[in-house]
């Protein structure tokens, strides 16, 4: 069986099969992660993709369960 998927650019966003995708400050498409912390255990955020790359990091950080405002499209 073969998937496949359809994504159009809006406004700066990107649509991916009626699910939301989120660009940081670098441009790049956040993913959403899953916080391990005592006191956030389990909740979903989304995150620059480039955390882990030196001078790489905008620092964009939002938690899933938030409204994120100009970034989120629906």
């Amino acid at each position: 069986m073969t998937t496949s998927s359809s994504r159009s650019s809006f406004n700066g966003g990107t649509r991916m099969r009626n699910k939301k995708v989120i660009r940081c400050d670098c441009g790049d498409v956040c993913g959403v992660s899953v916080s391990r912390t005592p006191d956030n255990p389990g909740r979903k955020f989304w995150g620059c993709p480039n955390y882990q790359v030196e001078g790489g990091n905008c620092g964009f950080f939002k938690w899933a369960d938030e409204e994120l405002g100009q970034n989120m499209e629906m």
